[in-house]
Formats: structure tokens, sequence, C-alpha cells
């Protein structure tokens, strides 16, 4: 849809600069949500509570977070993670016990 609306900018002359393109990526079957932004490259971190189902991944490329996924995530985490995807920060060593939300935090705080 950004994508779209990108396109017709450019194409009614307004001028909408470079298109900033983030890959997301979604699934919803019966009681599994998922969700994915980034690049699946590099080390997998796993995060969360496998047995409540509400668990996720970090994938570390070089040092900085590339790629976060999500399974029956908040909408706070949500939005967490596709900041830190978009932001490809330096990976804690916390990062195995650091949600999305409160990586993104921190991020603001730098």
């Amino acid at each position: 849809r950004a994508s779209a609306a990108h396109a017709i900018k450019d194409i009614l002359g307004a001028n909408p600069g470079p298109y900033d393109y983030l890959p997301y990526f979604y699934s919803r079957v019966f009681t599994l949500s998922w969700q994915f932004w980034g690049k699946a490259a590099g080390e997998v971190v796993h995060f969360g509570d496998y047995e409540g189902g509400k668990f996720g991944a970090y994938w570390v490329e070089g040092g900085k977070v590339v790629g976060v996924f999500l399974e029956s995530a908040s909408p706070e985490d949500q939005a967490g993670a596709k900041a830190v995807a978009a932001a490809r920060p330096a990976a804690p060593t916390t990062l195995s016990t650091t949600s999305p939300a409160a990586l993104a935090a921190s991020l603001s705080k730098v």
C-alpha cells in the first residue's frame, strides 16, 4: 500500500523523495498470529514465553539487530519490532530477555 501511494505521488509530480522500504510479512491462522519485520539474516536470538504462546526472535547480523519475528504480540511490541527493524540498532547483550517495545524505547534514550 505504501509503495502504491508513493508511486502515485511521484506520478502526480508531488516529489515524495526516496522510497524507504522495510520488509514486512504476516500470517493469521486459527490462534496463531505471527509478524516479521526486516531481514532474516545472521544469528537468531530467541526471547519470550513459549509455553504462554507469546515469543519471538531477533536476527543479528554484524552486531546489529536486522530483523524481528513475533508470535501473538501486544500492539506495543508490534510497534517496537517495526521501529527496531527499521533502526537496525546495535544488539545489546541482554537481547534474549528484552522485548521489542523495551528495545525500541531504549533507542529514543540514546
